[in-house]
């Protein structure tokens, strides 16, 4: 432990000299006086929008905010980030920590045995540079001047024991859950632990609590950033990594609770103005070691440090350009979009705005300094240009005005951010480094257009959406690794290179060279040659077309044509994605020669109505063509084959019908059935032509849509809502036999209104089939003498079944009509009847699939006779009644013929009969009381399980109409078992009236149906 604690305390007299109490320590502290004095006090208006916060709602805000942010980030920090918390604020480490972080996992740079960062043998002139900018003596003034008004003791409260003489207290003094839950060597490490818990290390005392900090602005994100962005301007190769890396060390205070986010922010906007001043010749910071009169010479001492890549990090990988962009060596548009944000999350922390954020964008007047060795090849107003473009909306915590706060000198190093107007670019090669080569990652938007002009590079890396338009001039050379919209021209002498991730979309006018490894895809001219190893598609006329092995060619966006002045090339492993529109196809006319070693054409389809055997020209050579295609295949057409023939001049592509039954793709019985019916009919034309062109995917889809299945699901609803009408008729001879109570011999008449919904689930053919019923039944019954009932019975119903998954629905009115009587015998009941339903049946599908969009509907009637009865046994349960029983029910459904109306997929069926059969087994249970004079209630509960005897799958024999073709589907079938439970109850409304009310559920394998049903009766 010794050893540790030595280490952090040799740092302390260093870290003493910025941030020592004035009170405390006024005899070790600096002298800040003359210019010193001068500096503080400007750096004390730069940042004078801090001490504003308390005076406003949104600055109250505002540190609300900070506090809040700081919370999150020192609870949700992970043992890694606090591992490399570690050591920030040990003063001699900073610069080792922002090479850490620049060049992460770089040997150069690593810990010592203690877990210090290792100090870097920087050259003695960089070194010299570090002192000029940094002045320890400026900061320690400007410590007690904010402290002065206690923004942060204010605005949160000390807790109790803590104090800060300086004030604006560090974020453990304020906040409890950073307080109580400090670094330790289990969630952190030994000497992340030492160095946040040692009592008076770098004035900080979790422990004691009196610290003497002063926390507002961050000394130590001052010191960071004026390391890193002085090196990011002798080493603009890395430009982006050196400010993320400051940006990253001034989080790390975050995640050691050394500081806050507005505290970053300041240290952050100070060390930048300090920088650029520094180099404007400002005289209040003018300094000997550090001026533009010395870039040169420290520019080369820095990037003879650093080593190849300082002065352009991708010129010596990047030297054949073709090579680069075709193996991904510059990172992609998204990696890039997302170092961005990152980084522009540790400018703002999110924080909300304190004033407008849509205010015209300010640069101040020395900002230009901080990024002019990034872009040797610019003017300064075009310098000003990319940092108005970049940097964040007015209206920041700290913003006032000048424009300071608003940089976002990442992003600048990125390029442009918007195209406000027309840029041109020069660049000059024989210079080196970034005149020769560069690379712009950001996504540059506006309505502007880039002209790039002399004899350099330059890589569009990001997400471009600027509407001006390209020009590559002459002897220039145009990459992209990122995506861009035309127009694009490519002169004489110049060179356009898309890259594997690159994507172009728009007019190509080329009179130069280009290389695509990428996506091209829109609208050609010129002379130019075009090499393409990626995906090229689009209309228009080349000078010369290499396809290369790998590349894909596709003319058009439907069907189009490839104009090619000079000759073309075809190489091993070059694919022409041939698409063909009924009569005509893609067209690659060359006005010269065609060579083709090979390559493979794949023919695709635009709608579903190509001529089959019609030979389709894709390919003429005014020239003569030499050699062919290896192969030709479809896209993802199971049941065409693709033949080509080859000629003098042309190439020709012939569809045909392939031996593949159209039933190999059928996943089902009613899809194979339908398969086979269009298999029988004619291929090249009608139905048969429109499932010849499907894919595989989609045919199964479209067989599913042909099949009418709604037709059979019907007749399974036909057939199970007979249960409907059997429980209406024997409900009203349970009742009139009565309990208890019995009604007077004679006359009675009765309602039932009945509201029925459910579903038939899907067994794997068929698909699921909901219903629903509403209506009513009546009757007129007579009371015989010895128990004897005889009656008839009438009913209306209207019904849905919906088939969802094949977009078909029926529509059902039924009449009912029955004659039913019962009987006692002691305790046994008889009760028997016989029914006639008429129904007339309204069908409606909507057939959708690629090439076919058709409505068919039919009317027909169909017929239901049923034959039921049910014995039971009464049994006196004390004050209850039970009654075992069984049930027999005997069901014939007769549907009629029809004829669909409609388009190609009309449909014609024929009559059908279907017989089932229903047994029942069951108890009933019903009891008595009054509850008042003349007022009986009855509740009753019945369950019971019915059984299903004969075919219960519903068949329809179908034929399409165009064809004659016939075929059988299956409805969803009917559950074998099924159980039904009764609840309900009765009111006798005295000697001759009564009510009633129950439900019923009917539950089976796939069956599931609910009941309600009203019931009133009147006995003579």
């Amino acid at each position: 432990m010794r050893v540790y604690r030595d280490t952090i305390l040799l740092t302390l007299p260093l870290v003493a000299s910025i941030v020592a109490a004035p009170a405390a320590r006024a005899q070790q502290q600096p002298s800040c006086t003359g210019i010193c004095a001068l500096q503080a006090a400007d750096q004390e208006a730069l940042l004078a929008p801090f001490n504003n916060l308390p005076a406003t709602a949104q600055g109250r805000a505002v540190l609300d905010a900070n506090l809040n942010k700081q919370v999150e980030i020192y609870l949700n920090s992970t043992q890694a980030e606090k591992i490399a918390a570690g050591t920030v604020l040990i003063l001699p480490a900073v610069p080792a920590n922002v090479l850490l972080r620049a060049f992460p996992g770089n040997p150069a740079y690593g810990y010592n045995a203690q877990g210090i960062p290792t100090a870097p043998t920087l050259p003695p002139s960089i070194l010299k540079m570090e002192a000029a900018i940094i002045s320890s003596n400026q900061i320690v003034a400007m410590k007690p001047y904010f402290g002065t008004t206690d923004v942060y003791g204010n605005a949160y409260g000390y807790l109790p024991g803590q104090t800060d003489s300086y004030g604006n207290p560090p974020p453990y003094q304020v906040s409890a859950a950073i307080l109580n839950n400090p670094f330790t060597p289990q969630n952190s490490s030994y000497l992340a632990w030492q160095n946040q818990q040692t009592p008076g290390a770098y004035k900080i005392n979790w422990v004691l609590g009196d610290s003497t900090v002063g926390d507002f602005p961050s000394a130590h994100t001052m010191l960071a950033t004026s390391n890193a962005v002085p090196f990011a301007i002798l080493a603009p190769g890395y430009y982006q990594q050196f400010v993320m890396a400051a940006a990253q060390f001034s989080y790390d205070l975050n995640v050691y609770a050394a500081h806050y986010p507005l505290d970053v922010i300041g240290g952050r906007v100070m060390a930048t103005y300090v920088t650029a001043n520094m180099l404007a010749g400002n005289p209040l910071y003018a300094s000997a070691d550090f001026n533009t009169s010395l870039l040169p010479s420290l520019k080369t001492d820095m990037q003879t440090y650093l080593g190849g890549g300082a002065s352009s990090p991708y010129a010596s990988a990047c030297a054949n350009l073709i090579a680069c962009l075709s193996s991904g060596v510059i990172p992609t548009a998204a990696s890039y979009q997302q170092q961005a944000q990152a980084y522009r999350h540790f400018l703002t922390y999110d924080l909300p705005s304190v004033g407008p954020t849509d205010l015209a964008p300010v640069v101040p007047a020395e900002a230009h300094y901080l990024i002019a060795t990034r872009y040797p090849y610019l003017t300064t107003a075009q310098l000003d240009e990319i940092l108005a473009t970049t940097e964040l909306p007015s209206g920041g915590p700290l913003d006032n005005g000048t424009g300071w706060a608003r940089l976002n000198l990442y992003a600048a190093g990125g390029g442009y951010g918007a195209f406000r107007s027309n840029v041109t670019v020069t660049m000059d090669a024989s210079q080196g480094g970034l005149n020769a080569f560069d690379v712009w990652s950001n996504d540059i938007s506006g309505p502007g257009g880039l002209t790039l002009a002399g004899t350099g590079t330059l890589v569009l890396a990001g997400a471009n959406t600027y509407t001006g338009g390209t020009r590559v001039q002459s002897g220039s050379t145009l990459g992209l690794s990122g995506s861009l919209l035309g127009p694009l021209w490519v002169a004489s002498g110049a060179s356009f290179v898309v890259g594997r991730s690159g994507t172009f979309t728009g007019a190509l006018s080329n009179d130069g060279t280009v290389y695509n490894a990428g996506v091209v895809d829109g609208s050609f001219s010129g002379g130019g040659s075009f090499t393409n190893a990626g995906w090229l598609g689009g209309t228009g006329t080349f000078g010369s077309l290499d396809l290369r092995g790998g590349s894909v060619v596709s003319p058009g966006h439907s069907v189009g044509t490839i104009q090619v002045s000079g000759n073309l090339s075809v190489s091993a492993g070059a694919t022409y994605f041939a698409q063909v529109e009924g009569s005509t196809a893609d067209l690659i006319q060359v006005g010269g020669t065609a060579n083709l070693s090979g390559g493979a054409v794949i023919a695709g389809l635009i709608g579903h109505s190509p001529v089959l055997g019609q030979a389709y020209p894709i390919l003429t050579a005014a020239g003569g063509i030499t050699g062919s295609f290896a192969s030709a295949v479809t896209d993802d057409l199971p049941f065409l084959a693709a033949s080509l023939n080859t000629t003098a001049n042309t190439v020709t592509l012939t569809l045909t019908r392939n031996p593949v039954p159209f039933a190999s793709l059928a996943t089902s019985a009613n899809q194979a059935a339908v398969a086979n019916a269009l298999d029988a009919g004619p291929a090249a034309s009608g139905l048969g032509l429109l499932i010849a062109t499907q894919s595989t995917a989609e045919a199964p889809r479209a067989f599913d849509a042909l099949s009418g299945e709604v037709h059979a699901s019907a007749q399974s609803a036909l057939l199970d809502d007979s249960l409907m009408l059997r429980e209406a008729v024997l409900g009203r001879m349970r009742q009139s036999g009565g309990t208890d109570t019995v009604l007077a011999t004679g006359a009675g008449v009765w309602a039932q209104g009945i509201g029925t919904w459910g579903r038939n689930g899907s067994d794997g053919n068929a698909a699921e089939a909901s219903t629903s019923i509403a209506g009513f039944v009546s009757g007129v019954d007579y009371r015989l003498g010895s128990g004897w009932q005889v009656g008839l019975a009438g009913g209306s119903t209207n019904s849905t079944v919906t088939v969802r998954d094949r977009a078909s629905s029926a529509g059902i009115d039924t009449a009912h009509l029955a004659g039913y009587a019962s009987g006692e015998a002691g305790p046994w009941r008889l009760r028997a009847a016989a029914s006639a339903s008429f129904s007339t049946l309204s069908t409606s599908r909507s057939v959708s699939f690629p090439g076919v969009t058709d409505i068919a509907g039919a009317r027909y009637d169909a017929t239901t006779a049923q034959a039921f009865g049910e014995i039971g046994y009464r049994v006196a349960v004390g004050q209850a009644v039970a009654e075992p029983f069984g049930g027999l029910a005997l069901v014939h459904l007769h549907r009629d013929a029809f004829t669909e109306g409609g388009g190609i997929t009309a449909l014609a069926g024929t009559g059908h009969n279907h017989d089932i059969g229903y047994s029942t087994l069951g108890g009933r249970l019903t009891t008595s009381f009054t509850l008042s004079p003349g007022l009986v209630a009855m509740p009753r509960l019945a369950a019971s399980w019915q059984h299903a005897f004969g075919t219960t799958a519903a068949i329809a024999d179908l034929a399409f109409r165009s064809t004659g073709e016939p075929f059988a589907v299956a409805g969803v079938p009917l559950d074998h078992d099924t159980a039904l439970v009764e609840c309900g109850f009765d009111l006798q409304l005295g000697p001759q009236a009564r009510a009633g009310l129950s439900y019923a559920a009917q539950r089976g394998e796939r069956a599931r149906r609910d009941q309600v049903r009203g019931l009133l009766s009147w006995q003579f």
